[in-house]
């Protein structure tokens, strides 16, 4: 995706240079994937009927391309939004706690 030639006076050898640009690459193609969900869940009009219900501020386009300093609510708004997403098509989804663990969660989605 990126062909990236980085010169640091760091001290970088060849192997940390193609670490970083795997990141980069990783990153990007995260932040592409979230632009996508973002404008599909703007198509269901998720402000209005799932932030608002849920008493929740809308996340911005990369929330969920970095990792919080505050997993757990980011896990809990991921979670929020799934079980959301299910209830619109009339999915059956069974209920998680806060007490679940977020593998346990996790594997029921998928």
């Amino acid at each position: 995706i990126f062909k990236i030639q980085l010169m640091s006076g760091k001290g970088e050898d060849e192997g940390q240079v193609q670490a970083r640009i795997q990141e980069i690459n990783r990153e990007y193609e995260c932040g592409k994937n979230m632009e996508i969900f973002y404008s599909n869940i703007q198509l269901l009009n998720y402000e209005a009927t799932f932030c608002k219900q849920k008493g929740m501020k809308p996340f911005s386009p990369i929330y969920f391309v970095y990792q919080s300093s505050n997993q757990s609510e980011q896990f809990f708004y991921f979670n929020s939004i799934v079980t959301w997403l299910f209830q619109a098509m009339n999915h059956p989804i069974s209920g998680w706690t806060k007490y679940d663990q977020p593998t346990t969660i996790s594997q029921s989605i998928v």
